[in-house]
């Protein structure tokens, strides 16, 4: 029956791809889902086990773009004018041990929440030139070790007004481990470590107050930067011996259409779930309802008009053609 199913969405986006126009479908908070996903606890330990990969950290190491230089401006008081920057930024290759990062989903007071407890840097350096003017310029070295830093925080995810999920930290716990600062003035490294001792604890006592603030509006920002929008583009190359060279890029909308539920062991997320060519979208593209097939299985579940636009951009690709 699933065949059938299938093979009956491709005769009609074959169909359709030819007498409809292509009409983008609006994203909207609370529609129906075009797809339903459920991930379980077991899943989150093969994402770890990816994580781990030499891929998937090369990957991440080639996305990062550090900065080169810094600057801050202190101007508030009148006449008085003080600028700190820092410039020739050297970042040493980051050593990560992902053995022992843990990913719990847990359900406290009525709320699902994800519990990260993250002690994989354990070595890493940065070194660069710091720069202070007030009244003259003084220029010093400094270099950071970070040695064994862990910190673990909890949160919960909340959909914003584009679609994209932001995590509200509630609990934060950091673990400076034997990291330290060095700088050419001792007077100034002191100062420094101090300071930076004193921000992890006030992070941590303000967290349950302020996390939306200090995390939610730094972390959200990254991943929506890092999942591309939630937009996910795949190159499909023809599959018929002979073709291989035929080829048609498909973008699927992954953006969530309500907050994801988090439960004891497992999360379920709901995706707009619309396939694009050429940024192009399917015509009337409204999912019916859809509901998840097992209780504690991780899956997938598109439904018929996912799976219906899916055909219908195949067929109108060179794939198809």
């Amino acid at each position: 029956m699933k065949h059938l199913k299938i093979y009956g969405a491709l005769c009609l986006g074959i169909i359709l791809s030819t007498l409809l126009p292509s009409e983008a479908a609006n994203w909207h908070r609370g529609m129906q889902p075009g797809m339903i996903g459920r991930v379980n606890q077991g899943a989150l330990g093969d994402i770890k086990e990816f994580l781990e990969s030499n891929y998937a950290y090369s990957k991440l190491w080639i996305d990062m773009n550090f900065p080169k230089s810094y600057t801050y401006t202190f101007d508030s008081i009148p006449l008085v004018k003080m600028e700190l920057g820092y410039s020739d930024f050297k970042y040493d290759v980051l050593n990560l041990d992902m053995s022992d990062v843990r990913i719990d989903l847990l359900k406290k007071k009525g709320q699902g929440n994800i519990f990260f407890d993250f002690p994989g840097v354990k070595e890493w350096s940065i070194e660069a030139q710091e720069h202070f003017t007030f009244l003259w310029e003084t220029s010093s070295h400094f270099k950071l070790d970070i040695v064994n830093f862990d910190i673990d925080f909890e949160c919960y995810l909340k959909l914003d007004e584009n679609g994209y999920l932001d995590p509200v930290v509630e609990q934060v716990k950091i673990d400076y481990g034997q990291s330290k600062m060095h700088h050419d003035n001792f007077i100034m490294e002191f100062l420094y470590h101090q300071l930076i001792l004193l921000s992890f604890q006030g992070l941590q006592v303000t967290a349950p107050l302020l996390g939306r603030f200090m995390f939610t509006e730094l972390l959200g920002p990254v991943i929506d930067f890092y999942l591309n929008g939630y937009q996910f583009v795949h190159r499909q190359n023809s599959l018929i011996p002979g073709q291989e060279d035929i080829s048609d890029v498909f973008q699927i909308d992954m953006r969530n259409v309500e907050d994801p539920r988090i439960f004891a062991g497992m999360f379920d997320m709901s995706f707009f779930g619309q396939t694009l060519l050429n940024g192009e979208a399917c015509p009337n593209f409204e999912p019916e309802e859809i509901n998840m097939e097992f209780k504690n299985v991780t899956q997938l579940i598109l439904s018929e008009s996912a799976l219906e636009c899916l055909a219908y951009q195949g067929a109108k690709s060179n794939l198809g053609q």
